[in-house]
């Protein structure tokens, strides 16, 4: 179990050095109270799009351990596949209210880094 463990946060670990090496993602952690980190924001510039695409994750505090890693992948995935924050100005149910209050102040942080809008997958695929 902890090798299993151990080989799939490698696999995360190489996935990520590899996404991040050009420059094109922008990360910020969340933080519950105590200073912890507890899920993270993901803005990620690609060449299928135009602009930056948005991706989050949080763990479940009550029963895990937050690693960056697996994290990031998650993230990234959920930004890459189309899973955006919100739809049609409606933001989704299933993100967690911590990353939600990160998540204003985040897209002005990643329209400042790309110097572009970022927007939603879904405003694209639809």
């Amino acid at each position: 179990m902890v090798n299993a463990r151990n080989s799939y946060v490698n696999k995360c670990k190489d996935f990520v050095s590899h996404f991040t090496a050009n420059n094109s993602t922008l990360i910020h952690y969340v933080r519950n109270k105590k200073g912890q980190k507890i899920g993270v924001l993901v803005a990620v510039r690609t060449d299928h799009f135009d602009f930056p695409v948005v991706g989050w994750s949080q763990c479940n505090i009550k029963r895990e351990r937050f690693n960056k890693y697996i994290g990031l992948v998650k993230a990234i995935q959920r930004a890459l596949d189309g899973t955006p924050l919100e739809n049609f100005g409606k933001v989704d149910e299933a993100v967690p209210q911590e990353t939600l209050r990160h998540y204003g102040e985040f897209l002005v942080r990643a329209n400042r880094y790309f110097y572009k809008t970022v927007e939603d997958v879904d405003k694209v695929t639809k």
